[in-house]
C-alpha cells in the first residue's frame, strides 16, 4: 500500500502526519517505510517501528523507483510518502504517475480558510495525471472534535459570515476525510526525534499491567518502606502518568479514524 502525503501549500501539518499519525494508523498492516522527499525540511528521527528514508527533490526518481521495487516485491508493505510543497509536489506527482504503483493520496488542511484553494489545487494537480485518483484528506490540528464545522469553515463554511462551504465538485472527488487531533505532547516527541508509534508501543505493556505493578510496589514498601523505595514509586507514577497520555490520545486517534481506515485497507 502506497500512501502519499502532499498538499502544494507547506506548514499544514504534512509530516506530522507521515511520521506520527499514519505509522500509528496502520501499526498492523506491515512493514513500513516513510520515503521525506524535501529539500527544505530534513527528518531526522531515530524510530523504531519502521523506517525513514531522506531524499532531495532531485531524487525524487531514486525515492519512486524504490517504492515500485517494495511494492512489486511484497505488496504488503507499506511506503508512506511525504512530498513538499509547491513544485515538489508537482515533481513527485509525475514520478508517480509514471511508476508502475497504485497509490492513494491523502492531503491534510488546516483551519485557514486558504486551505480551500490550496485543497482544490492540489486535487486539480492529481486529478490531471491520474484518473479516478483515491484522494482522502485530512483535518490536520483539530481543537474539538465536536466543534469541527466551526473550526474547518473552509470545508464546511459559516452562513453567518456568508461564506459558503466547499463545492459539490471537489467534494465528490474526496473518498473520505480522516482527523488528527492537536496535542502539544507531540512537539515534546518531535523534540525528541522520536514518533507516536514507537510511544505507543514501548508503554502499551505498562498501562495493561499498571494495576499488577503498583500491588507488587505496594507489598515491597510494605517489607521495606524506605526512602529509596518511596522515590522509585513516585517515578513510576509519573511515567505511568505520561504512559496513560499516551495511550489516551493514541486510543482516541484511532476511535475518530476508524471509518477513514476502514476505507482506505478496503480500496487496497
Amino acid at each position: 500500500m502506497n500512501l502519499v502525503v502532499l498538499n502544494t501549500k507547506g506548514g499544514v501539518g504534512k509530516t506530522t502526519i507521515a511520521v506520527h499519525m499514519l505509522p500509528y494508523l496502520f501499526r498492523d498492516k506491515g512493514e513500513m517505510t516513510l520515503y521525506h522527499i524535501d529539500n527544505n525540511n530534513k527528518i531526522d528521527y531515530k524510530t523504531k517501528n519502521f523506517k525513514i528514508k531522506q531524499f532531495r527533490i532531485n531524487q525524487t526518481n531514486d525515492a519512486i523507483d524504490e517504492v515500485e521495487l517494495n511494492s512489486l516485491v511484497d505488496e504488503n508493505k507499506i511506503n508512506i510518502i511525504d512530498a513538499g510543497g509547491g513544485d515538489d509536489t508537482k515533481r513527485v506527482l509525475k514520478a508517480l504517475s509514471e511508476a508502475m504503483v497504485p497509490v492513494k493520496f491523502i492531503i491534510p488542511i488546516d483551519q485557514n480558510l486558504q486551505s480551500r484553494t490550496n485543497l482544490s489545487q492540489t486535487i486539480e494537480e492529481i486529478s490531471t495525471r491520474f484518473p479516478n485518483p483515491e484522494i482522502y484528506v485530512v483535518l490536520s490540528r483539530i481543537f474539538n472534535k465536536n466543534e469541527i464545522k466551526k473550526e474547518f469553515i473552509s470545508i464546511y463554511g459559516n452562513e453567518t459570515f456568508g461564506v459558503s462551504a466547499i463545492d459539490a465538485d471537489t467534494l465528490q472527488k474526496i473518498k473520505d476525510f480522516g482527523f488528527m487531533p492537536f496535542w502539544s505532547v507531540l512537539q515534546i516527541f518531535d523534540a525528541q526525534k522520536t514518533a507516536l508509534l514507537d510511544k505507543f508501543l514501548s508503554i502499551e505493556e505498562l498501562i495493561k499491567d499498571k494495576d499488577k505493578l503498583i500491588k507488587e510496589f505496594v507489598e515491597k514498601l510494605k517489607q521495606d518502606n524506605n526512602e529509596e523505595m518511596t522515590e522509585k514509586y513516585k517515578k513510576f507514577k509519573q511515567t505511568l502518568r505520561e504512559a496513560e497520555e499516551i495511550y489516551k490520545y493514541s486510543k482516541n486517534l484511532d476511535k475518530i479514524n476508524k471509518n477513514f481506515v476502514t476505507k482506505i485497507n478496503e480500496r487496497d
